[in-house]
This record gives C-alpha cells, sequence and structure tokens, in this order.
C-alpha cells in the first residue's frame, strides 16, 4: 500500500521510501554501528566516500532505499548498476553493496522489507542482481533468493621484500603512500584505452572497463599506485595496487592487473615491477587462470571470494552461478 508521502507499506511497523539527502548523517551513523565502522578496508572520510561509491559512478548513481519504524531509519540499502562483460557482449546489472541495520532494530524485518522493495528498480534491461556480501549480510542475502556461487580464486606470492633471508621476510615496513604514478598512468587516455578494449578474459564475466571507470574507483579514494609496461609484440599493460600490513607483513594487494592483449609476458612484467616498486613481504592478486599465475610466480591461496548472483534473464552466458565463469579483479571485490 501506498500512501500520500510515497513511502511504501510493506511490513506492519516498517516502512521503505527512497533515500534522500537529507537522510546522509543518519545513515551514515547507521553503517558505523552496523558495522563498527565505515568504510571498511580504506581510510576515507565516510561522508565523501558515500557520495563518491554512490553518485559518482560512472555506471550510474545507486538505487537507495531507507527503511523506518516509528519514523527512525532502522535500515539502509544501496544497489550500484554496473556494468558486467558476458564473454563479447556487456550486460547492464545491479550490484548490492550496502546493506545495514541498525542494531536495535536487528529481527524486525527491515532487511526482507528493503529487500523486497528494492526488486521494483530493476528494468527490464538488468540481465542480473549479484553482490558478494560481507559475513554479517550473507544469511539476509542468500535467503533473499541470490545463489551462492563459492570458489572464485585468489592467488599469493611472495613480495620484492621477501626475496631473501628469513631476516628479511620478517623485517616489514608500513604500506607505502600514493604517488603520483597512478594519476601518469591514466592521464596517457590512448594508453588506457589500448588495455582497456582488449579481448578481456575469454568466455568469463568481469567488469566492463574504461578510462572513466578506472579514474573514478582508483583515483579518488585510497593509497593506489600504479606500473606500466609496453612490448613491442605482446601489447601494453597497467597494475594497479595498494599496500597495507596483515599482521606483522606488509602485502602488496594487485588490484587490477591489466592486458591489452592479455599475453603473459606482460603480466610478468607488470607483477615484477610490483615487487620492486611496493618492496612488500607478500603479494595478492587474481588471475584468469592458475596457470598465468604461476608464471608470474603465485600460487592459489586457500582463501576464495564468495558471489551472490541471481540471473534475471535466461540464457545468460557464461552461466553467473558457476565460479568458473567469473573473472574479478581484487579492486572489483574490495568495493563492498
Amino acid at each position: 500500500m501506498t500512501g500520500e508521502s510515497g513511502e511504501t507499506r510493506v511490513k506492519r511497523d516498517v516502512t521503505v521510501c527512497a533515500y534522500r539527502e537529507e537522510n546522509e548523517p543518519a545513515v551514515l551513523a547507521l553503517l558505523a554501528r552496523a558495522f563498527g565502522r565505515w568504510p571498511t578496508g580504506l581510510d576515507a572520510e565516510p561522508g565523501a566516500f558515500f557520495r563518491w561509491k554512490h553518485e559518482n559512478s560512472p555506471f550510474g548513481p545507486s538505487t537507495r532505499l531507507v527503511a523506518k519504524i516509528d519514523g527512525e531509519i532502522a535500515g539502509f540499502l544501496a544497489l550500484m548498476p554496473w556494468r558486467l562483460r558476458f564473454g563479447d557482449a556487456i550486460c547492464d546489472t545491479m550490484r548490492g553493496v550496502d546493506i545495514a541495520v541498525a542494531p536495535d532494530f536487528q529481527g524486525s524485518g527491515v532487511a526482507n522489507a528493503l529487500i523486497t522493495e528494492s526488486r521494483s528498480s530493476y528494468s527490464s534491461d538488468i540481465a542480473m542482481s549479484w553482490s558478494n556480501p560481507n559475513e554479517r549480510s550473507r544469511p539476509v542475502v542468500l535467503n533473499a533468493g541470490r545463489k551462492r556461487v563459492d570458489g572464485l580464486p585468489r592467488f599469493v606470492g611472495f613480495g620484492g621484500a621477501a626475496l631473501g633471508t628469513a631476516k628479511r621476510l620478517f623485517a616489514s615496513s608500513p604500506p607505502s603512500p600514493a604517488d603520483e604514478s597512478l594519476v601518469a598512468a591514466l592521464a596517457d587516455e590512448a594508453f588506457v584505452e589500448r588495455v582497456v578494449s582488449g579481448p578481456g578474459p575469454m568466455e568469463r564475466i568481469s567488469t566492463a572497463y574504461d578510462v572513466d571507470f578506472l579514474r573514478w574507483r582508483y583515483g579518488q579514494q585510497g593509497p593506489y599506485r600504479a606500473v606500466v609496461s609496453e612490448h613491442p609484440r605482446a601489447g601494453a599493460g597497467i597494475a594497479i595496487f595498494r599496500t597495507q600490513m596483515h599482521g606483522r607483513f606488509s602485502v602488496a594487494r594487485v588490484c587490477e592487473l591489466l592486458s591489452e592483449h592479455g599475453d603473459e609476458r606482460v603480466l610478468r612484467e607488470l607483477v615484477r615491477q610490483v615487487r620492486q616498486r611496493a618492496r612488500t613481504n607478500f603479494l595478492v592478486s587474481a588471475f584468469a587462470s592458475s596457470r598465468a599465475a604461476g608464471r608470474c610466480g603465485l600460487v592459489r591461496s586457500r582463501r576464495t571470494a564468495m558471489i551472490a548472483a541471481n540471473p534475471l534473464h535466461d540464457g545468460l552466458a557464461p552461466n553467473p552461478t558457476q565460479a568458473s565463469a567469473w573473472a574479478l579483479s581484487l579492486g572489483d571485490l574490495e568495493l563492498i
């Protein structure tokens, strides 16, 4: 039932309505209470990060909903438009990235009300809804009908600082700050277009990159750095990475490893440069295959990623409910 205010009565005592700009302080406070700290994994000012994430994406602004109980904001949900490549085809999808319920309203049906109402925002052009939910939101997301897709691989190897004695292995250095390398790499628009206009992982699902996406994703949030490679026969490539501490060890996270033709010579050179620049104990990245990772000196990690997918169009190929169909980067997966 819809009232004069435009609010939709979804369940007794719970109403869901569109997010409004004046809701931002309450929503940010809700996210901080629900997750302990928000955003997670990045040292970013919450308000700026929220607007960057949900208002400035080149794929379009997010669909945002708030749930209220007795006039108080009890929950929040956001869906980001996300363009994916299914092999050679490009499809519009909706990606669930933020769903939170205030601790005082847990178990009140808030999450289900938000998810139910969000489905009305899907146009017929949306091929799939999906997310990579954290542990807290997984039960709600999976109960809402998305299929759990386990086993998306990550690969790990030694970083530059670990290529030596055991003493050096334990001699961690603090994470390196951002520098001008990313700005310089993305400033050459013709070079970047060559890299991202390549064929992509064959018969796999990956983000449909372009220059605007990379500048938005990495140019405004986080201490990201970049290296580039140009091979006369193998083509061009870009790696975007950041460093962080994991316990006593320093880790280089290669968020994007992009090659014009997918040539392993370019990938090896990019990983070599990241090792040299980052000087961390370990290096983590995603690869299209274990073979390509092995040629760069990385092995499959025991830790894998999980996707929750709900295909909305019949006959999507490759099948998004199969882990082997996906080829997302670490940068894709860490944006939750």
